[in-house]
């Protein structure tokens, strides 16, 4: 049964691993403070290979230190889900030797048994804040 979890264990890690972009030279040189990063982030472009089955992000609102607001596009609709989301994310397992870093983390619930982490990068294109994570581009409004 401990091996059963530890296994477990390691394949969430590599998944969240995997997800996660390499990091963003430029916004590590010069960290956004929550100020700049609250407000309305609207998709410009998703990666066409996303499943059908799940639900698509149209946009996300950073509204305070805390709370995110992320607009979802499902088959029955779209609706607003509310989660939270926090500036400059680090996370370190030393048992595995491995480190988990991101500049935004957000995570939201769709429903009691399914919990979303979004691991962000931030950085800049023509002079304006993008966020982009494997299969999304947000640019701040």
């Amino acid at each position: 049964m401990n091996l059963l979890k530890n296994i477990v264990s390691i394949v969430l890690l590599l998944l969240l691993t995997f997800c996660t972009n390499q990091s963003s030279k430029k916004s590590r040189d010069g960290d956004y403070t929550n100020a700049e990063l609250i407000g309305k982030w609207n998709q410009v472009s998703a990666d066409k290979s996303l499943n059908d089955t799940d639900p698509k992000i149209n946009f996300i609102q950073l509204v305070n230190d805390s709370i995110a607001e992320v607009q979802i596009i499902e088959s029955t609709g779209e609706r607003k889900v509310y989660g939270k989301w926090k500036n400059r994310f680090k996370k370190e397992i030393k048992k595995l030797n491995i480190k988990i870093e991101s500049d935004i983390k957000i995570t939201y619930s769709l429903d009691d048994h399914q919990i979303i982490m979004l691991l962000l990068d931030l950085g800049e294109e023509n002079e304006k804040l993008i966020m982009t994570v494997k299969n999304y581009k947000f640019k701040k409004e």
